[in-house]
């Protein structure tokens, strides 16, 4: 089964390798680079679909903190440029599961002048066939008395 830590990888990873920047969590307050970027679970609703079937609903929070200087709110707009075109298709979690995005990602500038990013995400996973492990069957016998 799918969690949040391989989301969270898998674009942590994408980001590093295709954009060469450096991702924290949002729990790093210091000593970090500049640029990069944090990021964070923003919301994660699950709902049962019946007995083997599960349905999540997960929106990651990015902030790219670009480096300071004049041309900042360009630096901003150039990031908000190469991210639609990385996430456009989705994103791979593992060799078997990929995700796209059937809402829309959105971009805004923050007051503090970085770009908060939300990449919503859908699927649904198949609890059992996931659990890991084989599970026994039963035989069990019923008295009446």
């Amino acid at each position: 089964m799918i969690g949040k830590k391989e989301i969270i990888k898998s674009i942590a990873t994408l980001i590093g390798n295709e954009l060469n920047l450096k991702v924290y969590a949002i729990d790093a307050k210091e000593g970090y680079d500049r640029p990069s970027f944090f990021i964070e679970e923003a919301i994660h609703l699950v709902t049962n679909l019946g007995t083997d079937l599960m349905e999540e609903r997960v929106t990651i929070r990015l902030t790219y903190f670009p480096e300071d200087g004049a041309d900042r709110n360009k630096k901003l707009w150039e990031m908000e440029e190469r991210l639609k075109k990385l996430f456009f298709v989705g994103i791979k979690i593992t060799n078997d599961f990929f995700v796209t995005f059937e809402e829309d990602i959105s971009f805004e500038i923050t007051p503090s002048t970085n770009l908060a990013v939300l990449l919503p995400m859908h699927f649904i996973q198949d609890v059992a066939a996931n659990l890991g492990e084989d599970i026994e069957t039963l035989e069990m016998e019923f008295t009446e008395e």
